[in-house]
Protein backbone atom coordinates (compact mmCIF):
# COMPACT_ATOMS: atom_id res chain seq x y z
CA UNK A 1 0.00 0.00 0.00
CA UNK A 2 1.15 3.66 -1.23
CA UNK A 3 2.30 5.07 2.33
CA UNK A 4 0.87 8.36 0.72
CA UNK A 5 -2.76 7.13 1.06
CA UNK A 6 -4.90 8.79 3.75
CA UNK A 7 -6.93 6.30 5.47
CA UNK A 8 -10.42 8.39 3.68
CA UNK A 9 -8.65 7.36 0.81
CA UNK A 10 -8.52 4.39 1.17
CA UNK A 11 -12.33 4.01 1.91
CA UNK A 12 -12.89 6.03 -0.86
CA UNK A 13 -10.82 3.29 -3.11
CA UNK A 14 -12.99 0.29 -1.82
CA UNK A 15 -16.21 2.46 -2.25
CA UNK A 16 -15.07 3.69 -6.03
CA UNK A 17 -14.07 -0.22 -6.82
CA UNK A 18 -17.17 -1.89 -4.66
CA UNK A 19 -14.31 -3.74 -2.89
CA UNK A 20 -13.89 -4.67 1.01
CA UNK A 21 -11.15 -2.11 2.71
CA UNK A 22 -8.94 -5.29 3.31
CA UNK A 23 -8.63 -6.15 0.05
CA UNK A 24 -7.41 -2.53 -1.02
CA UNK A 25 -4.64 -3.10 1.77
CA UNK A 26 -3.05 -5.69 -0.41
CA UNK A 27 -3.29 -3.58 -3.57
CA UNK A 28 -0.14 -2.06 -5.00
CA UNK A 29 -1.12 1.53 -5.41
CA UNK A 30 0.08 5.04 -6.78
CA UNK A 31 -0.75 8.24 -6.22
CA UNK A 32 -0.39 10.90 -7.98
CA UNK A 33 -0.97 14.07 -8.21
CA UNK A 34 -1.48 16.91 -10.98
CA UNK A 35 -2.15 20.62 -11.49
CA UNK A 36 -4.69 22.26 -12.99
CA UNK A 37 -4.58 22.06 -16.73
CA UNK A 38 -1.77 19.07 -16.84
CA UNK A 39 -2.14 16.25 -18.90
CA UNK A 40 -3.15 13.21 -17.05
CA UNK A 41 -3.03 10.98 -20.04
CA UNK A 42 -2.76 11.12 -23.61
CA UNK A 43 -4.58 8.24 -26.29
CA UNK A 44 -3.23 4.59 -25.10
CA UNK A 45 -1.96 5.55 -21.77
CA UNK A 46 -4.73 4.74 -19.64
CA UNK A 47 -5.01 1.28 -21.12
CA UNK A 48 -3.26 -1.00 -18.96
CA UNK A 49 -4.19 0.68 -15.63
CA UNK A 50 -7.79 2.06 -13.42
CA UNK A 51 -7.51 5.51 -12.17
CA UNK A 52 -10.01 6.44 -8.97
CA UNK A 53 -10.32 10.27 -8.49
CA UNK A 54 -9.32 11.13 -5.08
CA UNK A 55 -9.59 14.47 -5.16
CA UNK A 56 -10.36 17.34 -7.91
CA UNK A 57 -11.93 16.62 -11.50
CA UNK A 58 -10.64 15.54 -14.53
CA UNK A 59 -11.88 15.73 -18.34
CA UNK A 60 -11.13 13.79 -21.47
CA UNK A 61 -11.42 16.19 -24.03
CA UNK A 62 -10.38 15.70 -27.93
CA UNK A 63 -9.96 18.62 -30.83
CA UNK A 64 -13.16 19.19 -32.81
CA UNK A 65 -12.89 20.27 -36.90
CA UNK A 66 -11.87 23.54 -35.97
CA UNK A 67 -8.95 21.83 -33.41
CA UNK A 68 -10.62 23.49 -30.91
CA UNK A 69 -10.87 21.56 -27.52
CA UNK A 70 -14.20 19.91 -26.71
CA UNK A 71 -15.08 18.11 -23.52
CA UNK A 72 -16.37 14.45 -24.04
CA UNK A 73 -16.53 13.34 -20.27
CA UNK A 74 -15.80 14.45 -17.23
CA UNK A 75 -14.63 12.86 -13.92
CA UNK A 76 -15.49 13.85 -10.27
CA UNK A 77 -14.44 12.77 -7.13
CA UNK A 78 -14.94 8.69 -6.98
CA UNK A 79 -14.88 8.03 -10.54
CA UNK A 80 -13.09 5.29 -11.91
CA UNK A 81 -11.63 5.42 -15.35
CA UNK A 82 -11.28 1.41 -16.39
CA UNK A 83 -10.76 1.60 -19.89
CA UNK A 84 -9.86 5.37 -20.06
CA UNK A 85 -8.95 6.52 -23.52
CA UNK A 86 -9.41 2.78 -25.15
CA UNK A 87 -13.58 4.06 -24.61
CA UNK A 88 -13.41 7.25 -27.13
CA UNK A 89 -12.77 6.91 -30.74
CA UNK A 90 -10.95 10.62 -31.71
CA UNK A 91 -7.70 9.56 -31.88
CA UNK A 92 -6.00 12.99 -30.16
CA UNK A 93 -8.03 12.16 -27.03
CA UNK A 94 -6.41 13.64 -23.76
CA UNK A 95 -7.42 13.33 -20.08
CA UNK A 96 -6.88 17.02 -18.35
CA UNK A 97 -6.63 17.65 -14.98
CA UNK A 98 -9.74 20.64 -14.61
CA UNK A 99 -8.15 21.75 -11.16
CA UNK A 100 -5.30 20.86 -8.81
CA UNK A 101 -6.62 16.69 -8.56
CA UNK A 102 -4.97 13.51 -7.47
CA UNK A 103 -5.53 10.01 -8.62
CA UNK A 104 -5.19 6.52 -7.28
CA UNK A 105 -3.35 4.39 -9.76
CA UNK A 106 -3.70 0.65 -10.21
CA UNK A 107 -2.79 -2.10 -12.02
CA UNK A 108 -5.59 -3.74 -14.48
CA UNK A 109 -3.77 -7.12 -14.01
CA UNK A 110 -4.13 -6.57 -10.10
CA UNK A 111 -7.89 -6.45 -10.16
CA UNK A 112 -8.52 -8.75 -13.01
CA UNK A 113 -7.05 -11.25 -10.55
CA UNK A 114 -9.84 -10.21 -8.04
CA UNK A 115 -12.26 -9.51 -10.83
CA UNK A 116 -14.83 -12.76 -10.50
CA UNK A 117 -15.20 -11.68 -6.86
CA UNK A 118 -15.91 -8.38 -7.20
CA UNK A 119 -18.37 -9.13 -10.00
CA UNK A 120 -19.68 -11.47 -7.36
CA UNK A 121 -20.11 -8.91 -4.73
CA UNK A 122 -21.73 -6.68 -7.08
CA UNK A 123 -24.65 -8.89 -8.15
CA UNK A 124 -25.24 -9.35 -4.25
CA UNK A 125 -25.25 -5.61 -3.17
CA UNK A 126 -29.26 -5.11 -3.93
CA UNK A 127 -29.72 -9.12 -2.27
CA UNK A 128 -30.12 -12.39 -3.70
CA UNK A 129 -31.35 -12.83 -7.64
CA UNK A 130 -34.94 -13.66 -6.08
CA UNK A 131 -34.90 -10.42 -4.18
CA UNK A 132 -33.92 -8.09 -6.90
CA UNK A 133 -36.61 -10.08 -8.86
CA UNK A 134 -39.11 -9.05 -6.24
CA UNK A 135 -38.14 -5.50 -5.64
CA UNK A 136 -38.31 -4.98 -9.49
CA UNK A 137 -41.56 -6.67 -9.60
CA UNK A 138 -42.75 -4.23 -6.87
CA UNK A 139 -42.20 -1.18 -8.73
CA UNK A 140 -44.73 -1.56 -11.61
CA UNK A 141 -46.98 -3.82 -13.33
CA UNK A 142 -44.17 -3.27 -15.82
CA UNK A 143 -40.94 -3.60 -13.41
CA UNK A 144 -42.97 -7.02 -12.74
CA UNK A 145 -43.35 -7.88 -17.07
CA UNK A 146 -39.85 -7.02 -16.80
CA UNK A 147 -38.57 -9.02 -14.22
CA UNK A 148 -40.74 -12.14 -15.61
CA UNK A 149 -38.88 -11.61 -18.69
CA UNK A 150 -35.40 -11.94 -16.87
CA UNK A 151 -35.97 -14.97 -14.89
CA UNK A 152 -34.66 -16.62 -18.15
CA UNK A 153 -32.36 -14.38 -19.00
CA UNK A 154 -29.43 -15.78 -16.84
CA UNK A 155 -27.13 -13.75 -14.72
CA UNK A 156 -28.37 -10.98 -13.26
CA UNK A 157 -26.30 -8.19 -12.07
CA UNK A 158 -27.09 -4.52 -9.67
CA UNK A 159 -24.56 -1.61 -9.23
CA UNK A 160 -23.96 0.55 -6.29
CA UNK A 161 -24.00 3.71 -7.27
CA UNK A 162 -22.35 6.41 -5.12
CA UNK A 163 -23.73 10.01 -4.91
CA UNK A 164 -21.56 12.02 -8.09
CA UNK A 165 -20.46 8.52 -9.20
CA UNK A 166 -20.73 8.38 -13.12
CA UNK A 167 -22.40 5.44 -14.60
CA UNK A 168 -21.24 6.46 -18.37
CA UNK A 169 -19.87 9.31 -19.87
CA UNK A 170 -21.15 10.77 -22.93
CA UNK A 171 -19.75 9.43 -26.60
CA UNK A 172 -19.07 6.47 -25.30
CA UNK A 173 -20.15 3.09 -26.36
CA UNK A 174 -23.51 2.56 -25.67
CA UNK A 175 -23.36 -1.30 -24.22
CA UNK A 176 -25.56 -1.36 -21.60
CA UNK A 177 -28.73 -0.07 -20.22
CA UNK A 178 -30.12 -0.22 -16.82
CA UNK A 179 -33.31 0.45 -14.78
CA UNK A 180 -33.01 2.49 -11.79
CA UNK A 181 -33.79 -0.03 -8.29
CA UNK A 182 -33.43 2.85 -5.81
CA UNK A 183 -31.95 6.18 -5.58
CA UNK A 184 -31.96 9.00 -8.51
CA UNK A 185 -29.68 9.98 -11.41
CA UNK A 186 -28.67 12.45 -13.37
CA UNK A 187 -28.14 13.11 -16.82
CA UNK A 188 -25.48 15.96 -18.05
CA UNK A 189 -23.83 16.95 -21.00
CA UNK A 190 -20.63 19.24 -20.49
CA UNK A 191 -19.99 22.41 -23.21
CA UNK A 192 -16.75 24.04 -22.93
CA UNK A 193 -16.40 22.67 -19.27
CA UNK A 194 -19.67 23.81 -17.96
CA UNK A 195 -22.22 21.26 -16.98
CA UNK A 196 -25.83 21.42 -18.41
CA UNK A 197 -28.34 19.63 -16.41
CA UNK A 198 -30.82 17.75 -18.55
CA UNK A 199 -32.88 15.84 -16.31
CA UNK A 200 -32.57 13.32 -13.65
CA UNK A 201 -34.65 9.30 -13.62
CA UNK A 202 -35.82 7.91 -10.07
CA UNK A 203 -36.92 4.08 -9.42
CA UNK A 204 -38.58 2.31 -11.99
CA UNK A 205 -36.96 3.94 -15.29
CA UNK A 206 -34.83 3.05 -18.17
CA UNK A 207 -31.04 4.83 -18.39
CA UNK A 208 -28.74 4.54 -21.11
CA UNK A 209 -31.45 2.24 -23.02
CA UNK A 210 -32.20 4.77 -26.79
CA UNK A 211 -28.30 4.28 -26.74
CA UNK A 212 -28.65 0.35 -26.87
CA UNK A 213 -31.88 0.51 -29.39
CA UNK A 214 -30.72 3.25 -31.56
CA UNK A 215 -26.67 1.59 -31.85
CA UNK A 216 -24.98 5.12 -31.30
CA UNK A 217 -23.07 6.86 -28.58
CA UNK A 218 -24.10 7.93 -25.10
CA UNK A 219 -25.51 11.13 -25.65
CA UNK A 220 -24.75 12.58 -21.83
CA UNK A 221 -23.26 11.77 -18.99
CA UNK A 222 -25.06 10.40 -16.40
CA UNK A 223 -24.34 10.27 -12.62
CA UNK A 224 -25.90 9.10 -9.19
CA UNK A 225 -27.49 12.39 -7.41
CA UNK A 226 -27.81 10.26 -4.24
CA UNK A 227 -27.18 6.74 -2.99
CA UNK A 228 -28.89 4.34 -5.96
CA UNK A 229 -29.00 0.92 -6.80
CA UNK A 230 -29.10 0.04 -10.58
CA UNK A 231 -29.83 -3.04 -12.16
CA UNK A 232 -27.63 -3.50 -15.15
CA UNK A 233 -28.85 -5.00 -18.50
CA UNK A 234 -26.75 -6.26 -21.52
CA UNK A 235 -27.35 -5.08 -25.28
CA UNK A 236 -29.07 -8.08 -26.09
CA UNK A 237 -31.07 -8.18 -22.57
CA UNK A 238 -32.06 -4.62 -23.55
CA UNK A 239 -33.62 -5.25 -26.46
CA UNK A 240 -35.47 -8.66 -25.57
CA UNK A 241 -37.26 -6.65 -22.63
CA UNK A 242 -38.22 -3.88 -25.32
CA UNK A 243 -39.88 -5.90 -27.38
CA UNK A 244 -42.68 -6.73 -24.47
CA UNK A 245 -45.76 -4.13 -25.19
CA UNK A 246 -45.90 -2.46 -22.12
CA UNK A 247 -41.93 -2.12 -21.82
CA UNK A 248 -42.38 -0.71 -25.38
CA UNK A 249 -45.03 1.95 -24.06
CA UNK A 250 -42.50 2.85 -21.49
CA UNK A 251 -40.04 3.82 -23.54
CA UNK A 252 -41.97 5.78 -25.94
CA UNK A 253 -43.14 7.52 -22.65
CA UNK A 254 -39.59 8.41 -21.21
CA UNK A 255 -38.17 9.38 -25.03
CA UNK A 256 -41.17 12.05 -25.16
CA UNK A 257 -39.96 13.19 -21.56
CA UNK A 258 -36.31 13.36 -22.90
CA UNK A 259 -37.81 15.67 -25.85
CA UNK A 260 -38.83 17.71 -22.94
CA UNK A 261 -35.08 18.57 -21.66
CA UNK A 262 -34.73 21.78 -23.45
CA UNK A 263 -37.71 23.38 -21.53
CA UNK A 264 -35.95 22.78 -18.54
CA UNK A 265 -34.64 20.17 -15.46
CA UNK A 266 -37.05 17.03 -15.69
CA UNK A 267 -37.19 14.55 -13.84
CA UNK A 268 -39.04 11.23 -14.51
CA UNK A 269 -40.45 8.16 -12.31
CA UNK A 270 -42.38 5.48 -13.11
CA UNK A 271 -46.09 5.25 -11.29
CA UNK A 272 -47.71 2.02 -10.59
CA UNK A 273 -51.34 2.56 -10.62
CA UNK A 274 -54.32 0.31 -10.08
CA UNK A 275 -55.43 -0.04 -13.59
CA UNK A 276 -52.10 0.67 -15.71
CA UNK A 277 -48.54 2.25 -15.07
CA UNK A 278 -47.84 5.76 -15.45
CA UNK A 279 -44.77 7.65 -16.42
CA UNK A 280 -44.63 11.07 -14.25
CA UNK A 281 -42.52 13.72 -15.67
CA UNK A 282 -41.93 16.85 -13.74
CA UNK A 283 -40.38 19.65 -15.58
CA UNK A 284 -38.61 22.90 -13.64
CA UNK A 285 -38.85 25.80 -16.11
CA UNK A 286 -36.33 28.73 -16.67
CA UNK A 287 -39.56 31.35 -14.93
CA UNK A 288 -39.61 29.22 -11.86
CA UNK A 289 -42.82 26.86 -12.77
CA UNK A 290 -43.19 23.43 -12.98
CA UNK A 291 -45.12 21.78 -15.20
CA UNK A 292 -46.17 17.74 -14.43
CA UNK A 293 -46.60 15.32 -17.47
CA UNK A 294 -48.14 11.99 -16.69
CA UNK A 295 -47.89 8.89 -19.66
CA UNK A 296 -50.19 6.59 -18.65
CA UNK A 297 -48.50 3.56 -21.05
CA UNK A 298 -51.39 1.62 -21.89
CA UNK A 299 -54.18 3.53 -22.76
CA UNK A 300 -51.28 6.56 -24.03
CA UNK A 301 -53.16 9.53 -22.50
CA UNK A 302 -51.13 12.45 -21.72
CA UNK A 303 -51.96 14.65 -18.56
CA UNK A 304 -50.02 17.85 -18.33
CA UNK A 305 -50.80 20.82 -15.51
CA UNK A 306 -49.09 23.68 -13.93
CA UNK A 307 -49.86 24.53 -10.73
CA UNK A 308 -52.13 27.64 -11.54
CA UNK A 309 -55.97 26.72 -11.71
CA UNK A 310 -57.66 26.79 -14.30
CA UNK A 311 -60.62 29.25 -14.94
CA UNK A 312 -62.03 27.61 -17.83
CA UNK A 313 -62.61 24.14 -19.28
CA UNK A 314 -62.34 23.46 -22.88
CA UNK A 315 -63.36 20.47 -24.39
CA UNK A 316 -62.97 18.58 -28.02
CA UNK A 317 -65.96 18.33 -30.08
CA UNK A 318 -65.38 14.12 -29.68
CA UNK A 319 -64.61 14.22 -26.29
CA UNK A 320 -60.89 13.02 -26.51
CA UNK A 321 -58.90 16.12 -25.33
CA UNK A 322 -59.80 19.27 -22.83
CA UNK A 323 -57.74 22.07 -22.63
CA UNK A 324 -57.77 24.50 -19.14
CA UNK A 325 -57.27 28.17 -19.36
CA UNK A 326 -55.98 30.88 -16.99
CA UNK A 327 -56.18 34.38 -18.47
CA UNK A 328 -55.90 33.01 -22.03
CA UNK A 329 -52.98 30.67 -21.02
CA UNK A 330 -53.11 26.78 -21.42
CA UNK A 331 -52.50 25.34 -17.79
CA UNK A 332 -54.00 22.18 -18.07
CA UNK A 333 -53.70 19.74 -20.88
CA UNK A 334 -55.33 16.37 -21.37
CA UNK A 335 -55.76 14.15 -24.45
CA UNK A 336 -54.03 10.91 -26.07
CA UNK A 337 -50.46 10.57 -27.35
CA UNK A 338 -51.52 10.74 -31.13
CA UNK A 339 -54.04 13.81 -30.70
CA UNK A 340 -52.33 15.77 -33.67
CA UNK A 341 -52.31 19.40 -31.71
CA UNK A 342 -51.15 18.00 -28.56
CA UNK A 343 -47.65 19.10 -29.50
CA UNK A 344 -48.13 22.47 -29.94
CA UNK A 345 -50.48 23.08 -27.36
CA UNK A 346 -48.28 21.77 -25.36
CA UNK A 347 -45.90 23.89 -26.28
CA UNK A 348 -48.45 27.41 -25.23
CA UNK A 349 -48.67 24.88 -21.80
CA UNK A 350 -44.99 25.02 -21.28
CA UNK A 351 -43.56 28.74 -22.94
CA UNK A 352 -46.75 30.36 -21.12
CA UNK A 353 -48.12 32.06 -24.21
CA UNK A 354 -51.98 32.75 -24.79
CA UNK A 355 -53.97 30.93 -26.82
CA UNK A 356 -55.30 31.94 -30.11
CA UNK A 357 -59.05 32.78 -30.41
CA UNK A 358 -59.55 30.20 -33.13
CA UNK A 359 -57.88 27.24 -31.23
CA UNK A 360 -60.65 28.04 -28.19
CA UNK A 361 -62.85 28.22 -30.23
CA UNK A 362 -62.02 24.98 -31.81
CA UNK A 363 -63.07 23.67 -28.37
Amino acid sequence: MNASLSASERDLIAFALSAPLESIARLDIVKKQYDAGEVVAHEGQVGDITCVVLEGSMRTVARDSRQQLVTLSRHEQGAVLRAGLQDFRQHDAQILAVDCCSVALISNEILDRRGAENQDRARLAAGSRDETLSQLKALSKTGGEIAAVLRDAGEIVTRDVAPGEILFSEGAKADFACIVLSGRLEAVQWDGGVARVLGASGPGTFVGELGVLEGKPRAATVRALEQSTVLVLSAEVTRSICTATSVAALTSALRAGYALFGRGIAYSVIAPGSDEDRVITTIRLADTRTVTVARTLASAMVTAHDAIPSETMLSSPDGRARIGVANGVPVLVEGYQDWSDLPSVMDYLLSGKPLEGWRQAAF
